[in-house]
């Protein structure tokens, strides 16, 4: 048996970095937090909740091409629409809001303002709610 942490445990994990790391002011590092934060909820609740096979995930993110992240969100998606279609609309939007945040934050040399740190922490913990709802 593995003594690996799991997504949830990861999740949290990155949620207490992402506010001790804006205490810091450190601003980028605290985005990218934020944003694993709430990509390991996404993949909490496929893998353990929706009980989504991680061998299939991981076959499926190489037939499809495409990487774990946008994955993980299409099945999320997917999995919110069944429930509440104006739930995914606003989640269509924000996902994509909080992932360019963390791009900007870990491959630009742009200034990640404060209220950019807080808006990616506030956007990732309401996805966080709204998925784990699901």
């Amino acid at each position: 048996m593995s003594n690996a942490p799991s997504f949830k445990e990861k999740a949290n994990q990155n949620l207490i970095s992402a506010k001790l790391l804006i205490d810091k002011h450190i601003y980028c590092s605290s985005v990218h937090c934020s944003f694993y934060y709430c990509l390991q909820n996404l993949l909490h609740v496929l893998f353990t909740k929706k009980k989504y096979d991680k061998a299939q995930f991981i076959a499926d993110t190489k037939n499809n091409n495409t990487g774990t992240h946008l994955q993980a969100s299409k099945l999320i998606g997917i999995e919110i629409a069944k429930v509440n279609m104006e739930d995914y609309k606003w989640y269509q939007k924000h996902f994509p809001e909080l992932k360019k945040l963390r791009e900007k934050a870990d491959y630009s040399d742009e200034f990640i303002a404060q209220e950019e740190v807080h808006e990616a922490l506030n956007k990732a913990q309401s996805i966080a709610t709204l998925v784990n709802k699901i």
